[in-house]
């Protein structure tokens, strides 16, 4: 028996639904809303209760930042500093100007491509802020300076 299914129209605007005006991810619920509308929605709900989205993105961004530490040692390589507010990921290339830029985002969006990738080591590691910022400034941080001359 042929199937002589109508094709799908939106619930907001009745235009009919495509691949190109529908989100993949809404296909597979079977929700029966084009992009515009969904779009639309989301931002409606946003505007509800702007409070509550606030405290949700900067929940979700510190459980990634979390994560992101966790992958990485929880502590400074320098210094073995853990406190997790001083702790940051440094681009052992110094290449993070470049990356921030491609990726976007600012940190959390460093943070979901390494999350994405599965947390690289190469090319990567945790700091603290001061070592961060030592090795930015002086070329290398000071604690290494002094290791390197109590070897000597």
């Amino acid at each position: 028996m042929p199937n002589h299914r109508t094709p799908d129209t939106c619930s907001g605007c009745q235009v009919e639904l495509h691949d190109l005006n529908w989100f993949p991810g809404d296909r597979r619920k079977s929700k029966k809303m084009c992009k515009r509308c969904t779009t639309q929605a989301y931002k409606a709900r946003r505007q509800e209760n702007p409070q509550y989205w606030r405290d949700a993105t900067r929940a979700s961004n510190w459980k990634l930042r979390l994560g992101v530490l966790a992958a990485y040692g929880n502590a400074c390589q320098c210094c073995g500093e853990t406190e997790q507010a001083f702790l940051t990921i440094d681009h052992v290339n110094n290449d993070g100007k470049q990356h921030r830029a491609a990726v976007r985002g600012g940190s959390n969006g460093v943070y979901r491509w390494l999350r994405d990738r599965g947390y690289p080591k190469d090319g990567f590691q945790l700091l603290c802020r001061n070592c961060n910022w030592a090795k930015y400034t002086e070329g290398q941080c000071p604690h290494s300076i002094a290791r390197q001359q109590i070897i000597i």
